[in-house]
């Protein structure tokens, strides 16, 4: 069993809200969801599966939620006092605000149903619990590569379609002189 690094999810969510407070900006739900996915992954990608926050998170057609916190919050925010955490835990999760403090939720969401982890583990009409750990290797390899022998897929206006690079003919027909 793998110990986290704060006593509960709740305490993250709550350092990403007092964080938002003191950039006069407001966090909600969704992207609060996002903020705490995106750092509960890159913290078991830095730090070899161990996890930031003794929670679990589902995947739905929202994207991936940590259950406990949208319950709690879906009627709005409780009070908490103010959270402390250690600081190598605060640098940790500074540098993820920096990197996701300007996206919009629905950004987040894009980029989230976009990933492979989403595709793989999202089943219509159903909440499925994911392994943290599992998934963090699919959002660690790079969005646009393909694996070795496979063709890569990408969405068309006509739907899904397979790409490969671009090769051009070689002409053939002789060179015409004049009109």
């Amino acid at each position: 069993m793998t110990v986290s690094a704060t006593d509960s999810g709740i305490d993250v969510a709550y350092w990403f809200i007092q964080r938002a407070e003191k950039d006069n900006a407001f966090i909600e739900n969704e992207k609060l969801h996002h903020l705490l996915f995106a750092a509960q992954l890159a913290y078991a990608r830095k730090h070899n599966g161990s996890v930031l926050m003794p929670s679990l998170f589902i995947v739905d057609e929202n994207g991936f939620s940590e259950p406990n916190i949208l319950k709690m919050f879906s009627l709005g925010r409780p009070y908490m006092p103010p959270v402390k955490l250690e600081n190598n835990i605060a640098a940790f999760l500074e540098n993820v605000w920096q990197k996701y403090a300007k996206a919009t939720a629905g950004t987040m969401e894009k980029q989230i149903k976009a990933s492979e982890a989403y595709k793989q583990n999202y089943k219509k009409g159903e909440k499925k619990v994911v392994n943290i750990t599992e998934i963090a290797d699919l959002f660690a390899a790079p969005a646009n590569s393909a694996p070795a022998g496979k063709k890569k897929m990408l969405i068309s206006q006509n739907g899904p379609v397979m790409v490969s690079q671009w090769t051009p003919r070689k002409l053939t027909s002789p060179v015409r002189k004049g009109f």
